[in-house]
């Protein structure tokens, strides 16, 4: 009976909003887009952490960084996919009429959430953990036999990472007393916050990890600290040691205690489930609103400075609020979101970085392009398939001329909730680690202009076929060649920029002024051309 529910809800989370059909390619398409950027993250940080290492310490510090970069992940993950745990009211009276134990089906949703978030793990750790295996068998000559037990290690570890991750935030949730519609303004402007973590989490890798001018000892630096030493990515780094015989000075008892908690928390959070809902009924009945006068006040002002009319204003709100509800494209932008935040953090680490001026080809300039981009990229493909889902009966009610407003809008979507918070975290990464305010500002606007004019190009691609049709029928290879294109326009972007950062070299200022105003003029002309596609797209379909 237990294994029937779980099937019936996890189809039931895979339908089509349109058809209803089961549709297994949105989880294809997303777990094959974050394989590949782990693949590329764990090779970047496996190369900076194999020189002149010992086994032992490359793999515990790999380890224990990627660990560290997937906690924002699960975080948010958790938190998007939070309201699949919580029991609505039509569920209570479905299996009312049925003969299902209200205990089977808590206990379905809650191994349905956990098969959701083991998915998700399996993207971002199968990819390291190759990495792990390669690098053991051809950097490091140990057996290949001896490779797939570390590689079989990694995986098991980072799985129980994730659950026990994900269990701690529920268990958070639960104790708070955080309701649904909390979550829903809690998750985007959560970005926000993550901001200053960021520079929070600099400061302590500063203070405490980086004293040295190497890297070898990162994990003895983590595990020598009373407080880091408690953490979980040092906790489940220990168990990868004692999982694939890294390392014996570990304790069994730790390993022991470790998987103990982790299981105590699922049980935990499945008798709180019960509570839970009962909770978020009474809030719904009782829960007097609360009046808001300055978040009003000002979105006001705001408006009128941010958006050329009222039926751009409206588009805007429209696809937020779309954004917050539907949890595929939530789940896209925030994954997006996070590993860029994630890159940032890695940047950091970095035992320096250049002059972006000087060497444009710096792997961390490299790396911020890339990571924009395709994030450009993701937020882009994701938006323009999904516009027609709901609320399409609003263009009866516009005039044509006006239907570029919505392109307006959910450009200004994308770059407020998710482009712009990447820029400002990377303007802050190279001031403290540069320290030269008008090469980073000059620098941070031509790598605007660059964003913008590839997503510009994004953009015309995604109005034209194939990837002009519904999300429903883009197969994932498509959506996978969309995102690809990324890498030569990268490149592309990088070699403009060396070819334009030569001009400060050689102080000829002028070419400097000629080139910004070249870029400035082709973003513009993209833009017109994009709200023309769209314009004609939209009326076809009406």
């Amino acid at each position: 009976m237990l294994r029937e529910i779980l099937k019936f809800i996890f189809k039931v989370d895979l339908r089509a909003v349109r058809s209803g059909k089961v549709k297994y390619k949105r989880i294809y398409s997303i777990l094959t887009v974050n394989f590949l950027w782990f693949l590329f993250l764990s090779l970047s940080v496996a190369f900076s952490e194999s020189q002149d290492t010992s086994f032992k310490s490359f793999a515990l510090d790999f380890v224990l960084i990627i660990l560290s970069l997937e906690f924002f992940l699960i975080f948010l993950s958790v938190l998007t996919e939070f309201e699949t745990l919580i029991i609505n009211q039509t569920e209570i009276e479905l299996f009312s009429f049925l003969p299902i134990n209200s205990n089977s089906y808590k206990i379905a949703k809650f191994l349905n959430f956990l098969f959701y978030i083991l998915l998700l793990s399996s993207s971002f750790n199968i990819a390291p953990g190759l990495v792990l295996f390669f690098f053991s068998s051809l950097v490091y000559g140990l057996s290949w036999g001896r490779g797939i037990l570390i590689f079989i290690s990694y995986l098991i570890t980072s799985f129980l990472f994730a659950i026990s991750i994900s269990n701690i935030v529920i268990l958070f949730i639960f104790l708070m007393r955080l309701g649904s519609k909390d979550l829903n303004r809690f998750i985007l402007p959560f970005q926000i916050l993550v901001v200053f973590l960021t520079f929070f989490v600099y400061q302590v890798l500063n203070r405490y990890l980086l004293s040295s001018t190497s890297t070898i000892n990162l994990f003895d630096k983590f595990v020598g600290d009373t407080f880091f030493s408690h953490t979980p990515p040092v906790i489940f780094s220990k168990i990868f040691a004692f999982f694939s015989g890294i390392d014996g000075s570990f304790k069994v008892f730790e390993t022991l205690l470790a998987l103990f908690i982790s299981i105590l928390l699922a049980f935990l959070n499945i008798s709180f489930m019960g509570i839970k809902n009962l909770l978020d009924m009474l809030e719904q009945k009782y829960k007097r609103k609360k009046t808001r006068k300055f978040i009003p006040a000002l979105f006001k002002i705001s408006k009128s400075v941010l958006f050329k009319n009222e039926i751009e204003v409206a588009f805007y709100g429209l696809i937020y609020a779309y954004l917050k509800r539907d949890r595929s494209v939530r789940i896209k932008i925030l994954t997006a979101f996070t590993i860029s935040v994630a890159i940032a953090i890695y940047i950091l680490t970095f035992n320096e970085i250049d002059n972006p001026i000087v060497k444009p080809t710096s792997r961390a300039n490299v790396i911020m392009l890339l990571t924009l981009i395709f994030t450009a990229s993701v937020g882009v493909t994701t938006f323009i398939n999904h516009r027609d889902f709901k609320a399409s009966w609003i263009y009866n009610f516009i005039e044509r001329d006006q239907l570029k407003m919505s392109m307006n809008a959910l450009e200004k979507v994308l770059w407020f909730h998710t482009l712009f918070p990447l820029i400002v975290i990377f303007c802050f990464v190279y001031l403290i680690l540069v320290s030269e305010i008008e090469i980073i500002l000059t620098h941070l606007l031509i790598t605007v202009l660059f964003v913008k004019i590839f997503s510009n190009i994004t953009m015309l691609i995604s109005n034209a076929p194939p990837f002009s049709k519904p999300i429903d029928k883009i197969s994932s290879s498509e959506k996978i060649y969309a995102n690809l294109l990324t890498l030569p326009f990268t490149i592309l972007a990088i070699m403009l920029e060396k070819w334009f950062y030569s001009f400060f070299r050689g102080n000829l200022y002028p070419n400097i002024f000629w080139f910004i105003m070249l870029l400035f003029i082709v973003e513009r002309f993209l833009n017109k051309k994009v709200k023309d596609s769209f314009k004609w797209k939209t009326i076809e379909e009406l």
